[in-house]
């Protein structure tokens, strides 16, 4: 089926072993502007006035994981798509969070998150925060 507008944001979950990785490696692949060129008629790219008509578009595409899988999110990122060169963030907990800026954030391609890192006081309150930058 194919859509008439462009669709952002997803949630992709399922069992341990089920391929979440490697179909979000290849979602990555396939929408990296500067190592994998998208056709002309990409519906997924908004001209400017498209853009100017929506809310602040952003690129970076978040994964959460288990605190434990964080550091292999990153590894496969590199490993699989090195030629992408994507710039990754790894966000364990609060004091990750509290180092970066919305700007830091949104200039990179992909943000990985620990679960526990949204349920923490110290989040809420930088969140707060960052909306005043």
């Amino acid at each position: 089926a194919a859509l008439d507008y462009p669709v952002r944001g997803g949630i992709l979950a399922g069992p341990i072993s089920s391929g979440k990785t490697a179909t979000v490696l290849g979602l990555l692949a396939a929408h990296a502007p500067h190592a994998f060129p998208a056709p002309a008629a990409d519906p997924f790219r908004l001209t400017d006035a498209e853009k100017a008509a929506c809310f602040d578009l952003s690129t970076t595409t978040l994964v959460m994981a288990p605190a434990a899988k964080l550091s292999n999110w990153a590894k496969e990122v590199e490993t699989f798509l090195a030629a992408a060169q994507l710039k990754i963030a790894v966000l364990e907990d609060a004091s990750g969070l509290s180092a970066r800026t919305v700007a830091d954030l949104q200039r990179c391609d992909v943000v990985v998150a620990a679960y526990g890192l949204f349920s923490c006081t110290s989040y809420t309150m930088r969140v707060k925060e960052m909306g005043q930058d």
